[in-house]
């Protein structure tokens, strides 16, 4: 369809009309309409156009006196009838119609010429009125003109505050009457500034987004803006003001198709979408695009029809603007692709890999962009994917090593590949992806790059080079897959690169290392702790300062996650870090990098020793002493302060002697007010806050309302979330020492700390309506405030969740940590500070179950944590008061905040959020128990959400692969295998909370997935874990389990012997609870199993070992203290003896089992005294002491 405009010399008006027909101007034409009301033009109305159009211009213009204005204002008006009356009279054939435009063009002639300014004064009759009383334009609120409408917008642009702010209140104004939809239509179509057409656009876009707000339109409206939005569309040349009118298309679609209300639109896709003309194609698929990206809902039911031509679009050898709009509309659509569509989407992925690489050739932004597909169906609908992997990982490994091609598609390619190791990783493992993928990113790592360039820095400028996105997948690979099937991968090179000359192939090595320590902790604890170290050692003294760096990385990342074994090379490592330090300082103090990683691996060695570090602490307090007073680095001085605190954490008491020096120091540094000094401050308030846990209370009360004041103040004063963060861990760390002291500051820190965990700053939230209003330059966000409660109980109208999609969120990472933060601290400030937090319990509760479901899983993780401390902090105020309003108010939470965790559990697909929630159900299983955690079927929903993750069926540990065969993997990685090992623990809690009877019959449903776990090819960690939760929880059975006994005494026994110790440990421990537990079972196996034990212990070098095959032994003696052969016993006599002194007197027995150990030992005495004095002086001489009051001994 084609248009015409009859345009009026003022702009103030088009006259618009169909001329399909070969007759110009057809008058009789039913779709002549007009752009000021928006309206067609009903056959009786047309006759009053000429006086309202006068009517109007009478209205902006005035007459000037001079005859010379007046005779130029009625030429004007004259053209405008003249336009008018060929637009809307009647039949153009009639002579009527010809003599009157005859008339008026001679009337036009006569009048002479002459050239004015024609102004509006504040006198003539306001445009609203005029157009209210006309029969154009019949509504119940008054519009404004289409050039008035213009000028508001362009007044939005203006660099003036004060007339943007007067132009925004009068749209804010306007926006609230309907009638400004046919407005914004006529500055689509006659405004000559792309701009202001763009903004009218979005603000019409907005308009009409909500189901009801379209729906109170008048049918007129909708129908004008039905007919005519496509042909605006098309007649559009500025490509940021066409997706604007998209938008508007899109939100149309939206509203009308579930309704079938607009065949048009699909007729418009069809024709342009296979059109000959390549342009026409381009149209039609970018116009796919955006419905489908706004409308994705309502195209479920012409999903097949879209899909066949989504795949005549991707072969299109004409254009790649259409395969590539095809990709990013396929993109959208993956979220509703259902069983029927699958086999029709999966075909689509060859010819898009085949697209990919071609748009890498002619546009690598486009390539990038098309790419997100593959993550769109890895995360919902990963079936799709599953037999096109290998062709998806090899087109990313292609990319990957590609020096010709921008880093951005090349870290694409890595995120591709980070993504696939997330969520596939056992078709990763299966067809052995895992080696492709490891030496290829390696060879990334080894990349050459400037001296300078710290690849584990993650600073917004460099955040995406290729470099340093590589070690992240290193660190995937690591987190997500069996450790042996990455270091026995990773090994070979890293052996390689450490003999080559070049130094960035080195650098790579240690920087490896350090990015499977997290991940493959136990496995290198057990098998490679020493070599790593050694090797990690030798790389700190190499002659290259990138690989001394990457080294002292690596040894840092070490002592973090390598606990606690690497604590027992701390003699050797810490000498050879302090000598490396000084010799940095006096050689090149300007190397910041280098002495920021050698002081990032003295922190984390230090902060986990305990009283070990007792020897060395002279020597590094001196040190960091000197540095404070010496250093003119900032940063030097930052990362110093950071290691007092990790010092002051091992040394606790230790760090006495340095207190008061070192508050010196933190508060010469806080007085400081130099914006330069902020993240300096930041760290000083770190470490005060440590000192302040571990500092004897006597030291630091004197100035604790000093330091709760000065943190109130370092918030009021600067506007900084990592500030706020530090210091809201201030408060938690005063509230350990002040406990009820505390209340006095509640009041003022409280709603500080509930404004972090309420604020939205730093995070931007942007739907899918709302993309392209991005690039629309000093855009206001002008609502739409109409009165919705008349839509109160309209069945239509649809929640704001259903009507606006998320499409991205981006948050400041320091906003992230801020908020995570908030809420941990308040969790903490309820458990050690009890009663006087309960006035603002409730507050806390309602701010931070609102951010339970926050996109990131770093804030969703405090909040679980945060729940538990609630109860926990409720439950200790009931016990200590037994006030029975806290006691209401606790059963209540606890029947909200279980549902809570368990649905985190199941639905979360973070892990350590997962495991956080887990944690909080096994504290609030041992430490408030019964009655609360019983009623409402909660044992049964706690145990049946334990289960799904035993069988690995939440959705964080969800990797179901159509094409594994039925094969199982056993080996997993082990973060997964931790998130299984904490719901282990919730077995003996609930069996300790409702008995052996009642919970018999659950543990019969857990023990086959334990017993998978005992297999000799499972790793150390997984047998470990299995054995012992079957111990704790037997044993918290107690008697109940004497059924199981002839089951698992040929497994445990079988144990024993296992290669490792902890292992080993586990299964001495289970055996004596089945000798206990098991009553008569076992009684003709009790001399056997005490001559398997003689045996284990001669050989047995572990210390905890012994320990528990002595306890067994006593468990033996326990079952049959009559007929069992002294003479074996003494041989184990000095650990028997130990164990025995120990566990008398305590609750740890009962009096029945303290009499028979009493009388074993009195036997002992009486046959083999000899040897039970030799024992004695093996025993302690508190030990002793106690042996003596049982007497036992003289």
């Amino acid at each position: 369809m084609t248009q015409s405009k009859a345009r009026c010399e003022w702009s103030h008006c088009d006259l618009v009309m169909d001329t399909t027909s070969k007759r110009k101007k057809c008058r009789n034409d039913p779709n002549i309409f007009c752009y000021i009301c928006g309206n067609f033009i009903p056959q009786a109305q047309r006759h009053s156009i000429n006086n309202f159009v006068k009517k109007v211009h009478l209205a902006y213009f005035k007459v000037e006196l001079e005859d010379h204005d007046k005779t130029l204002a009625q030429k004007e008006l004259l053209n405008v009838e003249l336009k008018a009356t060929k637009a809307v009279c009647s039949d153009c054939d009639n002579a009527t119609s010809s003599n009157k435009c005859k008339e008026i063009n001679n009337r036009i002639h006569e009048l002479p010429k002459h050239n004015t300014i024609l102004v509006r004064t504040k006198e003539q009759e306001s445009p609203l009125e005029l157009l209210s009383s006309t029969g154009v334009c019949n509504r119940s609120a008054p519009i404004t003109m289409a050039f008035e409408l213009e000028n508001i917008i362009l007044q939005l642009f203006t660099p003036d505050s004060d007339v943007v702010k007067k132009a925004t209140d009068e749209m804010k104004l306007l926006m609230k009457n309907q009638d400004i939809v046919p407005l914004f239509c006529q500055i689509l179509g006659t405004c000559e500034k792309s701009q202001v057409r763009q903004y009218a656009a979005v603000l019409l876009r907005r308009k009409i987004q909500r189901k009801h707000q379209y729906f109170n339109l008048s049918e007129d409206i909708r129908k004008n803006i039905r007919g005519n939005i496509l042909q605006l569309f098309l007649q559009e040349t500025e490509k940021c003001v066409q997706t604007a009118i998209a938008q508007i298309i899109a939100t149309v679609a939206k509203h009308e198709l579930p309704n079938q209300n607009w065949p048009e639109f699909f007729s418009f896709i069809l024709e342009y979408s296979r059109n000959h003309n390549p342009r026409h194609r381009e149209i039609g698929i970018f116009l796919m695009h955006k419905v489908a990206a706004m409308a994705t809902e309502q195209l479920k039911v012409h999903l097949i029809s879209v899909l066949e031509l989504l795949s005549e679009a991707l072969l299109d050898q004409e254009t790649l603007m259409v395969p590539y709009f095809a990709i990013l509309t396929l993109s959208e659509l993956v979220i509703i692709t259902g069983d029927d569509e699958m086999k029709q989407v999966q075909k689509l992925i060859p010819p898009v890999i085949d697209v990919v690489k071609k748009l890498l050739a002619e546009n690598q932004e486009w390539a990038c962009e098309s790419m997100e597909l593959f993550d769109s169906l890895l995360e919902f609908e990963v079936a799709i994917v599953v037999p096109y992997l290998k062709n998806l990982v090899q087109l990313c490994l292609e990319i990957i090593p590609r020096k010709d091609l921008e880093n951005m598609i090349r870290v694409k390619a890595m995120s591709t590949i980070k993504l696939l190791i997330t969520l596939k990783k056992k078709a990763i493992l299966k067809k052995n992806f895992n080696v492709l993928i490891m030496n290829v990113i390696f060879e990334e790592i080894c990349a050459e790059t400037d001296d300078e360039f710290d690849i584990m820095e993650e600073n917004d400028e460099e955040a995406d080079t290729p470099t340093r996105y590589a070690a992240q997948v290193i660190d995937t690979l690591a987190l997500h897959l069996p450790p042996e099937k990455v270091i026995s991968k990773l090994l070979p090179l890293v052996e390689n690169a450490l003999k080559s000359p070049d130094k960035f192939r080195r650098r790579a090595a240690y920087t490896s290392l350090a990015m499977i320590a997290e991940g493959c902790s136990e496995y290198i604890i057990n098998n490679h702790l020493q070599a790593f170290v050694s090797c990690v050692c030798q790389g700190m003294e190499d002659n290259e300062g990138c690989v001394k760096n990457a080294a002292f990385f690596a040894l840092g990342r070490f002592a973090e996650y390598l606990q606690p074994e690497i604590n027992n090379m701390a003699p050797h490592l810490l000498p050879l870090l302090f000598n490396n330090l000084l010799k940095t300082l006096q050689e090149n103090p300007q190397n910041i990098n280098g002495l920021t990683k050698t002081y990032y691996a003295l922190e984390r060695i230090c902060e986990n020793l305990g009283e070990a570090i007792l020897p060395f602490l002279p020597d590094i307090m001196d040190h960091l002493m000197n540095v404070l007073k010496t250093s003119s680095s900032l940063k030097t001085k930052e990362v110093a302060v950071s290691v007092i605190g990790a010092v002051a954490n091992a040394a606790g008491q230790g760090m006495q002697p340095y207190f008061q020096t070192v508050l010196n120091d933190v508060n010469e540094i806080l007085n400081i007010d130099n914006e330069d000094f902020l993240t300096l401050h930041v760290q000083a308030i770190d470490t005060l806050a440590v000192l302040a846990r571990n500092i004897d209370s006597n030291e630091f009360l004197p100035i604790a309302d000093n330091v709760m004041q000065m943190g109130v103040h370092l918030i009021e004063q600067k506007d900084d979330p990592d500030l706020r963060r530090c210091v809201y861990g201030l408060f938690a760390s005063m509230s350990v020492l002040l406990k009820d002291e505390m209340a006095k500051y509640l009041p003022e820190i409280v709603p500080i700390i509930l404004s972090s965990v309420k604020s939205s700053e730093g995070v931007q939230l942007q739907y899918k309506e709302d993309v392209d209003d991005i690039s629309t330059a000093n855009f206001i966000d002008i609502d739409d405030d109409e009165n919705t409660e008349e839509n109160l109980g309209d069945q239509d109208t649809e929640s704001e969740d259903e009507e606006e999609k998320l499409y991205v969120i981006q948050v400041e990472n320091s906003f992230v940590d801020e908020k995570a933060d908030a809420c941990t601290v308040l969790g903490d400030l309820a458990v050690n500070i009890g009663t006087v937090f309960m006035p603002y319990l409730q507050n806390c509760y309602d701010a931070v179950t609102q951010v339970l479901v926050y996109p990131l899983a770093q804030v969703r993780k405090a909040v679980v944590t945060t729940l538990a401390q609630f109860c926990l902090s409720l439950h200790q105020v009931f016990q200590k008061t037994n006030d029975l309003e806290s006691q209401e108010v606790l059963s209540g939470m606890i029947k909200t905040v279980v549902p809570m965790l368990l649905e985190r559990i199941k639905e979360d697909n973070d892990r350590m959020t997962v495991t956080a929630a887990v944690d909080a159900l096994v504290e609030l299983l041992t430490k408030i128990g019964s009655p609360y955690m019983c009623e409402d079927g909660m044992i049964d929903s706690i145990l049946t959400r334990t289960r799904e993750v035993f069988s690995h069926q939440t959705t964080c540990q969800d990797d179901n692969d159509d094409d594994d065969d039925g094969e199982e993997e056993d080996q997993e990685a082990e973060y997964d295998a931790y998130l299984v090992e904490s719901a282990g623990e919730i077995l003996p809690a609930t069996a300790k909370l409702i008995g052996g009877k009642a919970f018999m019959p659950y543990f019969e449903s857990f023990i086959p997935d334990l017993l998978k776990k005992l297999k000799s090819h499972n790793s150390i960690a997984d047998r470990s874990f299995a054995i012992g939760t079957l111990a704790e929880t037997l044993e918290a059975c107690g008697e109940a389990s004497a059924g199981l006994t002839s089951q698992f005494y040929p497994i445990f026994m079988k144990i024993t012997r296992d290669p490792d110790s902890e292992v080993r440990n586990n299964a001495v421990f289970a055996l004596g609870v089945i000798i206990s537990n098991g009553g008569s079972a076992l009684q003709n196996d009790l001399l056997n199993i005490l001559t398997e034990l003689f045996t284990l212990l001669q050989n047995e070098s572990c210390d905890l070992v012994k320990d528990n095959i002595c306890g067994t032994v006593c468990r033996i003696i326990n079952q049959k203290p009559d007929g069992l052969p002294l003479e074996q016993l003494i041989v184990m006599l000095p650990e028997l003896l130990k164990v025995i002194a120990e566990v008398l007197g305590t609750t740890q027995i009962n009096k029945e089992t303290e009499s028979l150990l009493v009388q074993f030992v009195k036997n002992v005495h009486a046959s083999y005294p000899d040897a039970l004095e030799k024992a004695k002086l093996t025993i302690s001489a508190e030990l002793g002491a106690k042996l003596n009051t049982c007497g036992l001994m003289t």
